[in-house]
């Protein structure tokens, strides 16, 4: 009876830490905008759009550009210790990197050559990158774990 005992409890903590083990190895999925700030009242291209409330606030909190375009949007799905990359349009790609355990590498790339990486918790909801595109105007990529909407 002891060893029977002991069987079902050696199943059972096999069978929890396997759910664990399974939920730690789940795919995610990854929401990435290539947005544009800039002070014309215009799109910068035909299929760029106003982005949503939430991204707009936390954009103007750091920078000062009067209106920010999302460009282009993608889905990423990354396994846990791996990498993926995703172009979002001919001169932008964005790489994200769950190589390593708790942290999420971001790497953008301008024509094929890494431009700036962040290296930030693998938990954290967003991660934003970027830089001036010319004078008049910066460029964006945000990686983030919540699907991107109008507010």
């Amino acid at each position: 009876m002891k060893r029977l005992m002991l069987l079902a409890a050696v199943g059972f903590l096999a069978l929890v830490s396997g759910a664990a083990t399974g939920a730690e190895s789940a795919t995610k999925t990854y929401y990435l905008q290539l947005v544009r700030g800039n002070d014309e009242a215009s799109p910068p291209a035909s299929e760029a759009k106003p982005v949503g409330a939430k991204l707009s606030k936390e954009l103007r909190a750091v920078c000062a550009w009067k209106h920010y375009w999302e460009v282009a949007r993608q889905e990423l799905h990354v396994s846990p210790g791996q990498k993926a990359k995703a172009r979002l349009n001919k001169e932008r790609a964005v790489e994200i990197d769950l190589a390593v355990p708790g942290k999420r590498r971001v790497t953008a790339f301008k024509d094929g050559r890494p431009v700036i990486t962040s290296v930030q918790p693998a938990n954290k909801t967003w991660t934003v990158i970027g830089g001036d595109r010319d004078p008049k105007s910066a460029w964006f990529i945000i990686v983030r774990r919540d699907k991107p909407t109008a507010d």
